[in-house]
C-alpha cells in the first residue's frame, strides 16, 4: 500500500483538477474551450501511454537491482529508461508541432473548433520532451522503495504548480493563460524532480558497490 499510495494519490488529485480545470474553461472559453480540451487531452493521453508503460516497466527491473545494491546497474538502467522516454516524448512532440491541425481533425470537422484545438495543442504540450524525464524520474524514486519522495515529486506538479498557475494566468492572459499552466507546470517540475536525481545519484556514487555488477541470475 504505501508503494502504490502515490500513483494512487495522484490519480485523485488529478480527477480534482480535471474540474477545476473545466470550470476555468468555461469560464473564459465556454463549452468550445471545454471541447478544445477534451481533444487536446485525448491526443496527450495516447502519446503519454506510452511512456507510462516504459516508466511502470522499469520499476521491476530497478527495484531488484536496487535491493541487489547494483548501483551502477540501478543508474544504467535508470539513463537508459530516461533515453527512450524522452525520445518518445520528443518524437511526439514533433508530430504536435507539425501535425496540430491534423491531430485535431482526427476528433473534429467543426473549423472554429478545429483551430481552437490546433492552437491549445501547440501550446498545452509545449513542454511535452520533458516528461519522459520528469516521470521516469519520479516512478524511480517508487521503484527503490522511497514512496514519500515518489509522492512529492508526483504531487508537485499539480498542487505546487498546476493549482497556482491555474488561478493566476487566466486572469492575465485570458483563455490562453490557461493553455499555459500545463507546460509551466511540466518545467517546474521537471526542475524538480532533476534536482532531487541528482542528489539521488550522488548519494548512489557515494555508497559502496554491491558484489558483481554482472548479469543478475533470475
Amino acid at each position: 500500500m504505501a508503494m502504490g499510495f502515490p500513483a494512487f494519490t495522484q490519480q485523485i488529485i488529478s480527477s480534482f483538477l480535471v474540474v477545476m480545470l473545466n470550470n476555468s474553461l468555461y469560464k473564459y472559453g465556454g463549452d468550445f474551450a471545454i471541447s478544445a480540451h477534451g481533444v487536446v487531452h485525448s491526443l496527450q493521453t495516447l502519446l503519454m501511454m506510452p511512456i507510462f508503460g516504459l516508466s511502470q516497466g522499469l520499476q521491476p527491473i530497478i527495484g531488484y537491482n536496487f535491493g541487489a545494491k547494483k548501483y551502477t546497474r540501478v543508474k544504467n538502467i535508470f539513463f537508459q529508461g530516461v533515453l527512450f522516454a524522452s525520445v518518445i516524448a520528443i518524437s511526439g512532440y514533433l508530430v504536435v508541432l507539425l501535425l496540430p491541425n491534423y491531430l485535431a481533425s482526427l476528433f473534429t470537422s467543426d473549423i472554429k473548433l478545429l483551430k481552437l484545438s490546433a492552437h491549445a495543442l501547440r501550446i498545452f504540450l509545449a513542454f511535452l520532451p520533458v516528461l519522459g524525464f520528469g516521470i521516469v524520474g519520479a516512478n524511480y524514486f517508487q521503484a527503490v522503495g522511497k514512496p514519500r519522495q515518489s509522492l512529492f515529486l508526483n504531487l508537485s506538479r499539480q498542487i505546487f504548480f498546476f493549482l497556482p498557475a491555474l488561478y493566476l494566468l487566466p486572469q492575465r492572459y485570458g483563455l490562453n493563460g490557461i493553455w499555459y499552466v500545463p507546460p509551466f507546470a511540466d518545467a517546474m517540475a521537471a526542475a524538480l524532480t532533476a534536482i532531487a536525481i541528482f542528489r539521488e545519484m550522488k548519494n548512489l556514487k557515494d555508497q559502496q558497490p554491491g558484489h558483481n555488477d554482472g548479469v543478475v541470475e533470475p
